[in-house]
């Protein structure tokens, strides 16, 4: 992979790739997500198959750098999602943070696998967020929040939640977000 803005270089080395992804003040969003030419998010139902080595590449420096990866349920579900892995190479762009960024999941319904590696392989210090409704099944919130590693339920404010009760444009830009947030 190589830098061509503002100026072109060589090859960039994982922590070449880091420092050219940084981020520039201590709060700080960020969304990263891969689309084809004609805006599609996915193929055969899964975005990895949009995916080079070198957007992978960029995906998991992003991952080190962030203190939180917003996912939908739906992707989630679908692409099989894990906890955020320990990458040791870079483990001093974490220093004063946990190892892993913590995943937040975005759920209307919590129609989750709460067996799945999400939630059951998840490190004690980045455990799984659910952002849910009060429209969400109690039972199935009592039963995410008591997992074996603790899963953490926050409700969304209902003048917030009533934008992921409608099947809207804004659910479709979740899938590959990441941010970061002290």
């Amino acid at each position: 992979m190589r830098k061509i803005f503002p100026e072109s270089g060589g090859e960039l080395d994982l922590l070449g790739l880091a420092e050219a992804y940084a981020y520039p003040r201590a709060r700080w969003l960020r969304a990263n997500f891969v689309a084809s030419a004609d805006g599609a998010a996915y193929v055969d139902g899964r975005s990895g198959g949009l995916s080079s080595d070198g957007d992978m590449q960029i995906f998991g420096i992003l991952r080190v750098l962030a203190d939180v990866v917003l996912v939908g349920a739906g992707t989630a579900r679908v692409e099989e999602y894990k906890p955020a892995r320990r990458r040791p190479s870079l483990a001093d762009l974490r220093e004063g943070r946990p190892e892993t960024a913590t995943i937040a999941l975005v759920t209307r319904t919590l129609g989750l696998n709460l067996t799945s590696a999400l939630f059951t392989e998840t490190p004690p210090d980045a455990r799984t967020i659910v952002i849910t409704s009060a429209a969400s099944d109690p039972g199935l919130r009592e039963a995410a929040a008591t997992q074996k590693r603790g899963v953490e339920v926050r409700l969304l404010p209902p003048q917030i939640a009533s934008i992921f009760s409608r099947k809207s444009a804004a659910l479709s830009m979740l899938p590959c977000s990441t941010c970061h947030m002290p």
